[in-house]
């Protein structure tokens, strides 16, 4: 996240701005996790990510291996690879995320959990660690929020924390056109209704401004984004899009159904997980590459 958001922005991207949201959020019980069970929809949309992870470490990371999350948020991928055997450290700027992911955790760890989290308060771009810490770093739906400029930066950081041959994971929701833009207007007009049932029908240009833009996005695409992390000094890099059903704004109970639909059935679950093409008008792009070297 940049401290110095670009002019459009309105300040959505700053730390200032995701300290708020966070703290907004500190009662929810509801944190994201990629529950087979979903109470959300997002715990849906972040299964089949988690398991396309795991399947990435195990091929490339011993077990017990040291995971970083930079800007970790409530964590819930972290968590998850900490259930299954790694050691996991959660990063973030906001001490208020921090907060979430603890519960997070003290909500979802598998009992007898032989691995621990650590949780670090640090901004992405001077991470307290020695160089060659990890054997993988990953973010979710985090690197879109820094500004262009700012990107070389904190690549840089990253890779620098990651170990020889270790490995780079990263999800970014993009802003380009994909099903996410096509829903707007439908969680639109969902979020007014709702509004108007509660007896507050005013304020649409706010609430649209709301639903549109919910944070700011950097307008990197595939090819900006592979050139990104190639300058880095990452080595076989890809960047695809996947995801392509979108998020809704549902009541909740309607909320949980369609969870439970995209890991029901198996063309929705199949749409939703990272695939080895590009799926076109996903909304989220899916980046991995490695650092040059030999794990020792």
């Amino acid at each position: 996240m940049t401290d110095t958001p670009s002019r459009d922005a309105w300040e959505r991207g700053s730390i200032e701005y995701f300290r708020r949201e966070w703290t907004k959020q500190k009662d929810d019980s509801e944190h994201i996790y990629p529950r087979s069970d979903p109470s959300t929809q997002w715990d849906a949309f972040e299964l089949p990510k988690a398991e396309f992870v795991r399947g990435l470490l195990a091929n490339a990371v011993p077990a017990g291996g040291r995971v970083l999350e930079y800007g970790c948020g409530a964590a819930g991928i972290l968590i998850y690879l900490a259930n299954h055997g790694y050691r996991g450290v959660a990063l973030d700027a906001a001490p208020e995320a921090l907060a979430l992911a603890r519960a997070n955790d003290r909500a979802e760890a598998d009992p007898g959990r032989g691995t621990d989290l650590s949780f670090v308060v640090a901004n992405a771009l001077t991470m307290p660690f020695l160089d060659g810490s990890f054997e993988c770093v990953i973010s979710n739906g985090l690197l879109e929020h820094f500004a262009p400029e700012v990107v070389p930066e904190l690549l840089s950081e990253v890779v620098r924390v990651l170990g020889p041959g270790g490995l780079f994971i990263a999800d970014i929701a993009h802003r380009r056109a994909s099903t996410r833009q096509v829903a707007k207007p439908i969680n639109f007009a969902v979020s007014y209704l709702a509004q108007i049932a509660r007896g507050r029908g005013f304020g649409m240009i706010k609430l649209w401004r709301t639903v549109s833009t919910p944070m700011y996005e950097n307008a990197f695409d595939r090819t900006d984004w592979h050139r990104a992390l190639t300058a880095a000094g990452l080595e076989g890099v890809t960047v695809r899009s996947f995801r392509w059903p979108p998020p809704l704004t549902l009541p909740r109970r309607l909320d949980r159904w369609y969870g439970k639909a995209l890991l029901r059935f198996r063309i929705l679950r199949w749409t939703v997980a990272p695939q080895p093409h590009n799926m076109p008008l996903g909304w989220v792009y899916m980046a991995v590459g490695r650092k040059p070297g030999e794990a020792p």
